[in-house]
């Protein structure tokens, strides 16, 4: 993960998958969360997106040690300075959101007001994004 080269970083991503189908993703959700600690910003989103991804398969059961631990370790990313740690970690957040609603607000717990705000506007494009894709009708074949 935070591979400059993308045929590297989409071959993890292929062995992260498959380790998720060997091993339980709570497992696996420790040592990810131990990426996001390091000075590479590059790996930093990289992990951050490979937690989206396990949430959104497994749910919040996946969170170690709790899940307020971790949405708080995972939130204190979106101060960050580069964009695409932000961003990651603000995607990471609205997947939680979408799995547990406005429970993940108590689970994050006090964040600064520039980055609840941030938070709160990603969450409001989110779901403008999602609900007109889900009251669309079936299409007929």
């Amino acid at each position: 993960m935070g591979e400059p080269k993308d045929v590297v970083r989409k071959d993890v991503r292929t062995i992260m998958g498959i380790l998720c189908k060997v091993y339980p993703a709570s497992k696996i959700f420790p040592f990810i969360m131990e990426g996001t600690k390091t000075k590479n910003s590059k790996q930093r989103a990289e992990c951050l997106e490979e937690l989206s991804c396990l949430v959104t398969l497994c749910g919040m059961s996946v969170c170690q040690p709790t899940p307020a631990k971790a949405l708080r370790e995972i939130a204190v990313h979106i101060g960050d300075r580069d964009t695409s740690v932000r961003n990651a970690a603000l995607n990471t957040i609205v997947v939680a959101y979408n799995v547990c609603g406005d429970q993940v607000y108590k689970l994050i717990g006090n964040l600064s007001e520039k980055d609840m705000s941030m938070l709160e506007e990603r969450i409001k494009r989110s779901s403008k994004a999602t609900a007109p894709a889900a009251e669309q009708p079936p299409s007929k074949i």
